[in-house]
Formats: C-alpha cells, structure tokens, sequence
C-alpha cells in the first residue's frame, strides 16, 4: 500500500510540474494540449488574454496573435493604416498586409497658386521678335460636388522682359486686362489620393475677342478689344486696342494632400484693331516660351483666394 500511495504521489507530482511547464509554455507557444506551433495569422481576428495589444495596419486587417505570441506591431503598414501598438505576450508576430500605399482620398477644394518663370520670345509692331524672359502667376479654384470638379483658371499676373535690353519692347498687361484673363470649366472625376492625376482640359481665354474673331470691349474703356501699353525702345509709346488669346495646357499629380506637381505651356497672342497712334493700325503681338513644358508646382490655400491676396505670396 505504501508502494502504490508513492506512485500515485510521484504521478501527482509529475502532472502539477507538467502543467505549470504547459502555463509558462502556452505563453509563448502552443506546444502543450496537442496544438501545433503556429506564427500570428495574417491579418486575422485578435489574440485573447495578454495578447489583445495588435492594432490595426494598412488596409487588409488587424495583425493578431497565434499560437506562438502576439501580433508585433505590424510591419510594413500600407500608406493610410496605422502601425499596431506591440503586444505584451512575447513570440514573433505576423505583419498584417499592407494597404494599396493611396492614403486618404483628397477633396481638391481650395485655390490652388503657382508661379512659373521661363525665356521666352516676344514680338511686337517694329521690333519684331525678340528674346525675353516671362513669368507667369496663376491661381485654380476647386469645388467638388457630386464627383464633378467645377474650376475657375486665372492668370494673375503675366510680365515679359525683353534681353538684354528692357527697353527694347515692353508690353504692359494692366490689372484692367489681367482681370479679364480667366476661363472655367467642368470635369468628371472620381476619388483622387496622393500621386494621382488631376485632369485638366485645353484652356483657351479670350480677352478683348469671341470664339467668332469680332472684337469686344471686355475691359470696359469704351475702345475695342483690351487696351494694352506698349513702349518701343523707350522712344516711341502708344496703346494698341487688342484682341488676346491666351492657351494653356496643364499636366499635374497630387504630391499631397495641398500639393500638386507637374508642366504647363502657355502662350499668348494679341490681335491689333488700332490704337492712339495713326502709326499702328494693325498687327500681332506674341509671347511664346522657347519650351512647351514648363516645370511648376502648385500649393493649395483655404477657400477662394482673389488674385490679389495670392500675389503677395510671389513678391
């Protein structure tokens, strides 16, 4: 009896040590109770008991404990999903999947700025072409409603100087004129995030002209066309009343949520139907950039800001 009662205790005995080896061992693996070891699932439901800590990461789902430990904190989150805060129960952890790297979808509403400078030909009555440097600042103002982008363009300010001399040829766009350079347009567009594409149809503004070529006094002087100043060779000045058709196509992608890059061509051409001096009656007037893609970048600022405010942002 005293034989059978030392084995039965030593049998105890043996089954408390296993399964305080089995607790400490369920903490970081499943060796015990006939489970198989296994790593954190991917993407999969969260662990129980001390290992509730796997938080979310990218877009595919939670990183959650297995068998064999917690959910680390989830490697290689997708652009938009958050990394999961470690959890306590030790092991290595599955990473979840990574999201498509997207991000948020971005709302284009706002006025977006960008000032563009390049060389550039001028030419004009006389002097013919000439070589200049032009800049160029413009604003877009956005609205998205019901998956339609609704834009106004509009060139704030629009300089050209003639090189090497200045005096050669300076033609003046006077706010008068500049207020009329502007254009509208819809587009159809669907959900955009960072590094996608914002179209942008051909834009053409006419100023001082409609689409049928007949001349309009859309600077409201009382003379036809828009009245634009120029000076040749700091000797000879006058005012030529002309019929302006600016251009311009536009290529960009979202590098942000309120940034934008990408190239623009413009060109403006002028119409002469007269002017204060009997020696002009007649003739074109041009600036042309000598490139077609003109590198500029785009930020966006909060509502619709007039061309005033957003020239202050390009002394």
């Amino acid at each position: 009896m005293k034989h059978v009662e030392q084995r039965w205790r030593g049998r105890r005995l043996r089954h408390v040590v296993v399964s305080v080896v089995c607790l400490a061992l369920a903490i970081g693996s499943a060796a015990c109770g006939g489970a198989t070891p296994s790593s954190a699932s991917r993407g999969g439901g969260g662990g129980s008991g001390l290992a509730g800590q796997g938080s979310s990461a990218g877009a595919s789902g939670t990183a959650s404990a297995g068998a064999s430990g917690t959910a680390s904190a989830g490697h290689d989150a997708g652009g938009g999903g958050s990394a999961g805060t470690l959890g306590t129960a030790g092991g290595h952890g599955g990473s979840a999947d990574a999201g498509s790297g997207t991000g948020a979808e971005i709302d284009l509403s706002g006025t977006w700025i960008s000032q563009v400078k390049t060389p550039a030909t001028e030419s004009g009555p006389i002097v013919g072409p000439t070589a200049a440097n032009l800049q160029l600042v413009f604003r877009i103002v956005f609205s998205n409603v019901d998956g339609m982008l609704h834009a106004t363009y509009a060139i704030c300010d629009l300089t050209s100087v003639t090189t090497p001399d200045p005096a050669k040829l300076i033609v003046t766009f006077t706010p008068a004129v500049i207020a009329t350079l502007t254009t509208k347009f819809t587009e159809s567009v669907g959900a955009l995030h960072a590094g996608d594409s914002v179209p942008f149809p051909k834009l053409t503004i006419l100023s001082g002209v409609d689409a049928a070529g007949k001349t309009v006094d859309s600077d409201s002087d009382s003379h036809p066309g828009v009245t634009i100043p120029a000076s040749i060779g700091g000797q000879l000045s006058m005012k030529g009343y002309v019929g302006l058709t600016v251009e311009a196509s536009l290529t960009s992608k979202l590098t942000g949520p309120d940034t934008l890059d990408g190239t623009v061509s413009v060109t403006a051409n002028g119409m002469i139907v007269g002017s204060d001096n009997p020696l002009l009656t007649s003739g074109t007037i041009s600036v042309v950039p000598k490139t077609s893609e003109i590198p500029f970048s785009a930020a966006r600022l909060a509502g619709d800001v007039p061309c005033s405010e957003v020239l202050k942002h390009f002394p």
